[in-house]
């Protein structure tokens, strides 16, 4: 795997998360569900870059939480549960929605609608969207 670097990462976010307002609209959930979830895992991982300098051994534990597919371990190793526990409601609640999004719904060939729309909106809200919110962050 290439190097990656913040800005990297923010750009991935942003094309995965573009990815997936084009499959929604296509009416391919599948698909829609996990880009959304590879643009929330790129965006985390966007923010954990942001805390660590060019020429620092990273700790190993910190280093081996970064390397996971789990949103909510993602948000603790970069620093923002407490940030999470006081972002508004309506984050939390969008929060709520998203954080449990696993890499394994690639296997998936078929999903619900609705439930997409809900996951894609909970990101992607241009108010309280956890996208939207981690933006703030990195």
């Amino acid at each position: 795997m290439p190097k990656l670097f913040r800005q990297d990462l923010i750009r991935l976010h942003e094309q995965w998360l573009e990815d997936a307002r084009i499959l929604r609209a296509a009416h391919r959930y599948p698909g829609a569900y996990q880009a959304g979830g590879i643009a929330l895992e790129c965006a985390l991982k966007a923010r954990i870059a942001k805390s660590t300098q060019a020429e620092e051994f990273p700790d190993r534990n910190r280093a081996l939480e970064a390397w996971v597919h789990e949103p909510a371990k993602l948000l603790s190793a970069a620093g923002l549960d407490q940030f999470m526990d006081a972002a508004p409601k309506e984050v939390r609640t969008n929060w709520a929605t998203v954080k449990d999004w696993k890499v394994d719904s690639r296997y998936t060939h078929t999903m619900n609608p609705a439930t997409v729309e809900a996951f894609l909106n909970a990101l992607d809200d241009a108010t309280d969207g956890v996208i939207t919110w981690l933006r703030n962050h990195f």
